[in-house]
């Protein structure tokens, strides 16, 4: 179970999140949210927007100033103010912002928890007793906690066992309490998605669903499996200074790699900001890395330059 404020500091970039959102895609690790979580992600996303379209309206605004009254500029006409009728509105970000969110579930097999009648029952007589995770008898602003609790421990029940990923429980009070109310309801709980991943690379649980939670082959051996490949990707897209998608597919599925594993792994390479996707061809863009693989595999770089 993925919680508000893990998904606010996870970075799109990060090769972990896009490992782990590639396991839901396949079937082998079952990844929910509660629709309080859903909305909390897809406001604090819009926010960002919002806050990011201000300022520049604000510092836009600032300029045509400046514009209009340097003697350089004062006399040429411009089109300032016209870029800023390009940029979407609230509601329209309002509209995109479902738009993602309900694309991004869908694409990566994400379940959405919606409230039932006894998950508000449940809400509601937590919130009057102040028992966990509320921190006090009619804490309101523990509410959107406890739809998480709730919803947490329905998984839990119907599965046997739930894994959560919560925001940093060290640098946020609430986040500390949530997880240690969690804990105490017998939910494995993690603030790191490396060690999330480690937590379960070995677990085999059994439930109902056999695809929750269900890695099959251990997370360690993908790993180990992937770091070869890798190389190669970052090693040959140095040497050649760029190189096709084509051609570094071809180059190594010759070496026994297949289409899929290695597109997949440019893929997050690239995500994460090693090489750079440039349509039909990748750059490198971490050079340090990038030299650095070449070196590794060097020997086999020259041999296949005498070819």
């Amino acid at each position: 179970m993925l919680e508000t404020s893990f998904l606010r500091s996870i970075s799109y970039r990060d090769p972990n999140f896009a490992r782990l959102l590639e396991l839901s895609r396949l079937g082998k690790v079952k990844l929910c949210i509660s629709r309080i979580t859903f909305h909390e992600w897809r406001t604090a996303r819009r926010e960002d927007l919002i806050n990011a379209i201000k300022k520049l309206k604000s510092d836009t605004e600032s300029l045509i100033k400046s514009w209009e009254r340097n003697p350089i500029t004062m006399s040429k006409s411009h089109s300032i103010q016209a870029s800023l009728e390009l940029m979407p509105n609230e509601n329209d970000l309002e509209q995109h912002s479902f738009e993602w969110i309900e694309d991004f579930c869908k694409t990566n097999l994400i379940e959405v928890l919606e409230p039932t009648e006894q998950h508000i029952k449940q809400t509601w007589e937590l919130y009057f007793s102040g028992r966990p995770p509320f921190k006090n008898i009619k804490e309101r602003s523990d509410i959107p906690d406890a739809w998480i609790y709730v919803a947490a421990l329905s998984k839990r029940e119907s599965y046997g066992s739930l894994y959560c990923l919560i925001g940093n429980s060290d640098k946020n009070s609430g986040d500390k309490h949530l997880a240690l109310s969690l804990r105490e309801a017998k939910c494995e709980v993690s603030n790191d998605l490396l060690e999330f991943l480690g937590k379960i690379e070995t677990t085999e649980p059994t439930h109902s669903n056999n695809s929750s939670l269900n890695i099959g082959k251990s997370l360690a051996a993908l790993a180990a499996e992937e770091e070869p490949i890798k190389i190669r990707i970052l090693g040959y897209v140095h040497w050649f200074d760029g190189i096709s998608k084509s051609d570094l597919s071809s180059i190594l599925q010759s070496k026994g790699h297949s289409k899929e594993l290695v597109e997949g792994l440019a893929k997050r390479l690239s995500l994460a900001g090693y090489i750079k996707d440039v349509g039909n061809t990748y750059l490198p863009l971490n050079l340090d890395a990038c030299r650095n693989a070449a070196q590794k595999i060097k020997p086999e770089l020259l041999e296949a330059l005498e070819k």
